[in-house]
């Protein structure tokens, strides 16, 4: 009987190790299948149009399911799968936003997903697909970070390279390659909102908070002082040289305090060259816009949390730092107090004691301070307040959109009721992506918005995939690599009102032409492309995330309140561009390097 047994156990044992190896090839196949799926809807094809649907790479599918394979099974003989329940539910949330954001990028619908029978198929096929690839290299991240826990400290060979000057070191790096990006395009590139607070600053436009004034004032500042001491395009260098040196130095500054936690110097080194070789951070320092100054000061306030966060303590070095930060952040746009004072409040929340008692009074400082300026200092310099259309992109986009398919179940109230708000006419030219020709109609009578919403609301309750749709039009592009981007274009032509204040570009196309070649290389090549899509960054925090979640590391989360909020604004905000999420872009390698120390440490107290 004892034998018999054994023989039933060993071929059991077969049968399982047979599945296993089945399964894992039918995975891959799905996972191929997947990624060689064109996206695309045939309408009307049917089965036949299946075998349109994939692309033809030769033997690359062959080599890239024997990959996936073993990917699969390293995973599983390793042991990699226990208690990554939560894994799974994250994976399929990753894949279902994949797709559905690929869908709403390409066809402004979720035509892929549901345009028939045939085409739900593949799209549940490339969810599944893409599922089963996320998932599977989730597993293996978390194996590498578990094996790094339980392994003794090793010796780091580049540690002698950056250990005492990281700070310095990474900085001279960060000048260095970018320097050749604003100095050949000299005096650097204008953006149309730049023009606009120039104009408003040197009294050529009304002035408003429409653009972030302290923004306004800075950029109007150094251009008068600059053109005073050499001419007018010395000027317009001036705000280019300021966003790049504090660039180079608050981000060397966050690599040296992740470094100063125990993160290992090759860690470091690669955090210096995401910032230093890749072509955005150069052509982005080029440009005289807003947004970098306002993500380097995001830099600034989240490396700022990190030691508080760490030590539990808020000493007066720290205090006068953080408050510094956030009201800098806070000012420098319009939504920045939305990422600074739901991450104070969760410290208030997480210090104790006496330490509580001091974040209370940053809080405090950074409240008053910001209401002062923005209530009190801004008023009494004749700068009105932006209008209320800006946080109503969604609400007016989603009007349009549904007057635009629906328009013959439009009433007469209800087009009364909307044209009190905005230009009816206007709603023709929606755009699925950008809404500023909707919203710039706005009639500025915020009391007529009560009644727009219950008309909205109304209109909702009738056809809520409508507005799911516009919500998912605007905002697909931040919540997966879909779209890709750059963020501050290169050009050789002023805009008019610069060039009739004197800036023009010596170089003209001499130079110009060959950082373009880059830039567009940049957003076609393999891998290299991802960096290029806003869509990767959200992918990459979340991750992190979820791994100090799943560790119930709950502290290290305040440091990502800032990104998420940001996120969540660029879902919001009136149009689709890379520029908007730079604010993460800056922040992810000290994302990164504070998920992997307190993976290590905090993670291995609980182990």
């Amino acid at each position: 009987m004892k034998k018999v047994g054994a023989k039933i156990v060993k071929k059991l044992e077969r049968v399982r190790s047979k599945a296993k190896e089945i399964y894992g090839w039918v995975c891959s196949i799905l996972a191929v299948l997947a990624l060689n799926c064109k996206m695309e809807y045939i309408d009307g094809g049917g089965i036949s149009g299946l075998r349109h649907s994939f692309y033809s790479y030769n033997f690359v599918d062959v080599f890239l399911m024997a990959a996936i394979f073993l990917l699969i099974r390293h995973v599983r003989e390793q042991g990699g799968m226990r208690d990554n329940r939560w894994v799974r539910i994250f994976s399929l949330l990753l894949s279902v936003s994949y797709i559905v954001s690929l869908s709403y990028c390409k066809y402004d619908s979720a035509v892929f997903l549901l345009g028939d029978q045939v085409q739900m198929l593949l799209a549940v096929m490339c969810i599944i697909g893409y599922d089963i690839l996320i998932y599977y290299t989730l597993c293996l991240l978390i194996m590498y970070l578990e094996r790094s826990r339980k392994e003794p400290a090793r010796q780091d060979r580049a540690e002698g390279l950056t250990n005492r000057h990281v700070w310095i070191t990474a900085f001279i790096i960060m000048l260095l390659c970018w320097l050749p990006w604003i100095l050949m395009n000299y005096p650097g590139t204008d953006e149309p909102d730049s023009v606009n607070q120039m104009k408003q600053f040197l009294g050529d436009r009304e002035f408003n908070a429409h653009h972030p004034p302290l923004s306004t004032f800075i950029m109007g500042s150094l251009f008068v002082i600059g053109r005073s001491v050499w001419d007018a395009n010395f000027g317009f260098f001036l705000y280019i040289l300021l966003q790049t040196i504090l660039g180079a130095l608050i981000f060397s500054w966050s690599i040296y305090e992740i470094h100063k936690l125990g993160v290992r110097g090759r860690y470091c080194i690669l955090a210096t060259l995401y910032y230093a070789v890749l072509p955005m951070w150069g052509g982005t320092m080029q440009g005289d816009g807003k947004d970098i100054l306002y993500a380097e000061f995001v830099v600034f306030f989240v490396t700022c949390l990190v030691r508080i966060i760490v030590t539990r303590q808020c000493g007066r070095k720290e205090s006068i730092l953080l408050i510094a930060a956030s009201i800098l952040t806070a000012l420098l746009r319009n939504n920045g107090i939305y990422a600074v004072l739901p991450t104070i409040l969760l410290l208030v929340c997480y210090l104790k004691n006496a330490e509580r008692k001091k974040m209370c009074v940053v809080l405090g400082t950074v409240a008053l301070v910001y209401w002062g300026v923005t209530r009190v200092v801004y008023p009494g310099m004749g700068i009105e307040a932006g209008s209320v259309r800006e946080a109503l992109s969604i609400p007016f986009l989603q009007t349009a959109r549904y007057v635009n398919e629906y328009e013959e179940e439009v009433t007469a109230h209800e087009r009364g009721v909307i044209d009190s708000v905005l230009a009816y006419d206007s709603l023709k030219t929606y755009d699925p992506k950008h809404s500023d020709s909707i919203k710039n109609t706005y009639k500025n009578d915020d009391s007529k918005l009560p009644e727009y919403f219950k008309v909205w609301f109304q209109m909702f309750l009738k056809h809520p995939s409508c507005y799911i749709s516009a919500a998912l039009n605007s905002g697909g592009g931040y919540m997966a690599p879909v779209m890709v981007g750059f963020p501050a274009p290169i050009g050789i032509e002023s805009d008019e009102y610069f060039s009739g204040l004197g800036v023009e570009h010596i170089f003209k196309d001499r130079f110009a032409d060959f950082f373009v070649q880059i830039e567009l290389a940049s957003m076609e090549m393999p891998v290299i492309r991802y960096f290029c899509m806003a869509g990767s960054y959200t992918w990459i925090v979340l991750i992190c995330a979820m791994l100090l979640l799943r560790e119930r590391l709950y502290s290290g989360i305040i440091l990502f309140v800032p990104e998420i909020m940001n996120v969540l604004v660029c879902i919001a905000s009136p149009t689709w561009h890379i520029r908007y999420a730079l604010p993460v872009m800056a922040v992810v390698p000290l994302m990164i390097g504070w998920t992997y120390f307190l993976f290590l440490n905090e993670g291995k107290d609980r182990n």
